[in-house]
């Protein structure tokens, strides 16, 4: 799968996924904070299917509510890109990030997934002024 289809693939809402949960699933979670992540990653086929995991950090993967699953993430270096406005044009950051920044460094992507951050910054009522982060694993190309 290239970038190009990658990024095709992807469907947005202008709310963070934390707004999708229910309260009291959030209740039950012991997030260390209140960003939510999405963590975005083929599923493993041929065909450009993207798959997209609303994510919580937490403390403790011991008290998981019954409704999340518990997933670790390995442990990689990560280039954190800022997206500044409305998530409808978060295309063309990925786009930057593909197509210029990637190819213009002397890194390769790390992991087959890329980690979506959300906080505070993330504004559904006002979105042209909201900011989120992507995060791209890398290493060092070979």
């Amino acid at each position: 799968m290239t970038p190009g289809e990658y990024r095709s693939t992807r469907r947005f809402t202008n709310s963070p996924p934390r707004n999708r949960l229910s309260e009291g699933t959030l209740a039950k979670a012991t997030g260390v904070n209140m960003s939510s992540y999405g963590v975005c990653f083929n599923d493993g086929t041929d065909e450009p299917n993207f798959c997209y995991l609303a994510a919580l950090e937490v403390s403790d993967l011991g008290d998981i509510p019954m409704e999340m699953v518990a997933k670790t993430m390995p442990a990689n270096t990560y280039a954190i890109f800022t997206h500044k406005g409305s998530v409808d044009e978060l295309g063309k950051t990925y786009e930057y990030i593909f197509e210029t920044w990637l190819p213009n460094s002397n890194y390769e992507i790390a992991s087959p997934y890329d980690l979506e951050h959300y906080d505070n910054r993330l504004d559904p009522e006002n979105p042209g002024n909201s900011e989120m982060f992507i995060w791209i694993p890398f290493k060092a190309k070979s």
